[in-house]
């Protein structure tokens, strides 16, 4: 086997590796909302998007999730403030769709979509 071919196959375990870790991480960041644990969700869904190259919607997911969890953790500030970046960077999205509601719940007198 040429160098190469090795090279290849061993960016193309790599980035399999990655993804997959991203997977596992994603899932704890949602097993871990759904229990309660709001903290450590947070944790996952950042460690889920520090393992590879996270697609466009994986991005909006965590950050909506990070928003929701530090909603349920009362910190309305940093909730407001992601709930409107998922809105402005990922605006064609059913996360930033989301966002938009749940901002309206902070924001009444503003439209959902002018974030």
């Amino acid at each position: 086997m040429s160098w190469r071919v090795g090279t290849l196959l061993l960016a193309a375990g790599i980035l399999f590796s990655c993804a997959t870790i991203r997977l596992g991480s994603w899932q704890q960041a949602q097993q871990a909302f759904n229990a309660g644990d709001y903290k450590q969700a947070i944790i996952y869904a950042d460690n889920a998007m520090s393992y590879g190259q996270a697609s466009r919607d994986e991005r909006a997911r965590a950050t909506l999730l990070k928003a929701q969890s530090y909603e349920k953790l009362g910190q309305t500030d940093q909730a407001i403030a992601l709930y409107a970046f998922v809105v402005r960077e990922f605006a064609d999205t059913a996360p930033a769709y989301q966002s938009a509601a749940a901002l309206a719940k902070y924001q009444p007198e503003r439209p959902a979509r002018s974030y």
